[in-house]
């Protein structure tokens, strides 16, 4: 079982199995876990979708279920009182064991999970809502602090708004006073073990949730263009030639990974959106009950399966499709086409990243599915150019670093966002702690492995990201023939770049005689080759040093594009900041 952990309630979806929860106990900061348990899908939905929102999978039943007392216009002694209130109640009219906590400010009560009995479902959520509501539980405790992605904060923690720590209090701690629980607050305190036998006294099994409304979306919200727009086009349904052809398709999809209810609840949602678009009903519930089943259980049960040359699937096609690229076959194209193409790209949105203009040379555009190489030989400041470009994008970065350690790495990435050397940084330490909440769309992975393993490692991650960024391409393992493999790996690379429409850069180092009589396009250890697959490729040329040898300005030459861009100028170098023209 899985539990989601969050550093503050803006900092979440670090997903953790149960037993490790408890490591994470005596934080001086902020921290949350799940409500409820989870399977590994709640991952999957995260990575496919970069949110918790809309999670339909099923939920479990935590060791310990949390009721929340909150404060009333400030008061924890009213809180309090509440909490001694429901104490009671389960004590005298359930006979349950339970635990109270001091929260910060407010009361926690858990309850074991062998008070209840139940089943893993989606819906666990509603029916302990509605069952704590009949039976006036939730006339103390807050109803709210029941939903599917609550989180609630983990014993021992701190409350960084009032300075005090939630902690376990023991028998009887509840009638002190306010100010004296506060006292017990002030540092973590050592848990101890309830009775927590007892029969199950609360049957969510037994509970039938009131029938739930589908309830559509405003509309204004736009899925992500590269991912199957061939399949979003026809939920739409725009430019549709034939009904019941395009239900087959959309319903084959869906199928793949969503289950069966889900499916019948867009498709009949699909129906109405049809309905509505022609002023007249298309196809009925039934009608579109029976192409579900149809599409499940053709071919002996293994279903329909249609692929991106199905001629329906080829009507809908676009070109900005992540999986444009790697069709199997190019039709020839006409003008018209050509043309038409053209203006789909335009009008897609999709956009670029600056690596010139966004250290003050000129516009240089890398989009999704580009490959781009950064040359040049060692001790020129490669790296830091890399943390410098992806902390000013800001896009969802995954950082594969195996040359440099966690704590250069950091280092760098401090002096980069607050402009303080290390020496400020080194003894002012206690100012930058709490910065990581300014780097949420960094993961770094300081493992190495094969470039045929990437493609796993980004299917593994709770979310796509959209730079992947490799130091170095060198030290990617695998064949010691290190010409020969860096060939591989580049296109390796550039097809990764492609397939999952992500924008690609890694460093590769330059070989002696280059460093020697200068770069050029086959500087890389593997030569020519090794480059040839890349979009573009990008070199520092040349640094210039201070008296003590510190790199002051580098100058930037592009030495391929497949595109018109061009770029080459002198940027300064402050500290690890790398901005503006000399």
């Amino acid at each position: 079982m899985y539990r989601e952990l969050a550093h503050g309630v803006n900092n979440r979806h670090f997903f953790l199995r149960s037993p490790e929860v408890e490591s994470w106990e005596g934080q001086e900061s902020d921290t949350y876990i799940s409500l409820w348990e989870y399977d590994e899908s709640i991952i999957d939905f995260f990575r496919n979708t970069g949110s918790l929102r809309g999670f339909d999978g099923l939920i479990y039943m935590p060791d310990e279920f949390i009721l929340d007392i909150d404060t009333e216009n400030g008061s924890s002694d009213y809180a309090r009182q509440k909490t001694i209130a429901l104490t009671m109640k389960l004590s005298e009219e359930f006979k349950v064991p339970h635990s109270i906590y001091f929260s910060g400010r407010g009361f926690h009560i858990g309850i074991p999970s062998n008070a209840f009995r139940w089943e893993p479902c989606d819906d666990l959520h509603t029916r302990i809502k509605k069952l704590f509501r009949s039976n006036g539980i939730y006339d103390l405790a807050d109803i709210s602090v029941t939903d599917k992605t609550r989180l609630v904060r983990l014993v021992n923690t701190k409350n960084t708004k009032s300075g005090l720590y939630k902690v376990q209090l023991k028998k009887g701690e509840i009638h002190k006073s306010i100010e004296e629980i506060y006292e017990l607050a002030q540092s973590p305190r050592e848990k101890f073990i309830y009775d927590t036998e007892c029969d199950p006294v609360f049957d969510l099994t037994a509970i039938t949730p009131a029938e739930k409304k589908l309830r559509y979306g405003s509309g204004e919200h736009k899925p992500d263009p590269v991912n199957y727009p061939c399949i979003q086009e026809m939920l739409d349904g725009e430019n549709i030639q034939s009904r019941h052809m395009t239900a087959l398709r959309i319903v084959s999809h869906l199928r793949k990974s969503l289950p069966e209810k889900s499916v019948k609840a867009i498709m009949h949602e699909w129906t109405d959106r049809l309905g509505s678009l022609s002023g007249k009903r298309e196809l009925t519930y039934d009608e579109i009950d029976k192409i579900i089943n149809y599409t499940y259980d053709a071919n002996g049960g293994d279903g329909y399966n249609y692929g991106c040359l199905d001629n329906v699937m080829t009507h809908h096609c676009k070109q900005i499709c992540r999986l444009y690229k790697v069709r199997r076959e190019e039709p020839v194209n006409d003008a018209s086409s050509l043309e038409s193409d053209y203006v789909k790209f335009i009008e897609s949105g999709v956009k670029p990243i600056d690596l010139g203009g966004v250290i003050g040379l000129q516009y240089y555009p890398v989009y999704p599915g580009e490959f781009v190489i950064l040359q040049a030989p060692p001790k020129h400041m490669k790296t830091t150019l890399l943390q410098n470009w992806v902390y000013r994008f800001k896009r969802r970065t995954y950082f594969l670093e195996m040359e440099m350690s966690k704590r250069q790495m950091w280092n760098t990435f401090l002096q980069i966002h607050t402009g303080k050397d290390e020496d400020y940084l080194r003894n002012n330490y206690n100012e930058f702690i709490g910065e990581s909440a300014n780097f949420r769309w960094l993961t770094m992975d300081f493992n190495r492995c094969r470039a045929e393993d990437l493609h796993k490692r980004i299917l593994m991650m709770p979310y796509k990201p959209e730079l992947l960024v490799i130091d170095h391409m060198q030290r990617l393992s695998g064949s010691i023939d290190s010409h020969t493999y860096n060939h591989e790996v580049s296109n390796i690379l550039s097809n990764l770049a492609v397939k999952e429409n992500i924008i690609i850069i890694a460093i590769a180092e330059i070989d002696k005689d280059s460093m020697r009589n200068g770069q050029h396009m086959g500087s890389v250890k593997g030569g020519a080759a090794a480059v040839y697959d890349a979009n573009k490729v990008i070199a520092i040329t040349k640094v210039f040093r201070d008296s003590e040898g510190l790199i002051t300005a580098m100058s930037i030459k592009d030495f391929a594009n497949r595109e018109k861009e061009y770029l080459h100028g002198d940027v300064s170098v402050n500290n690890k900041q790398i901005f503006g023209r000399v």
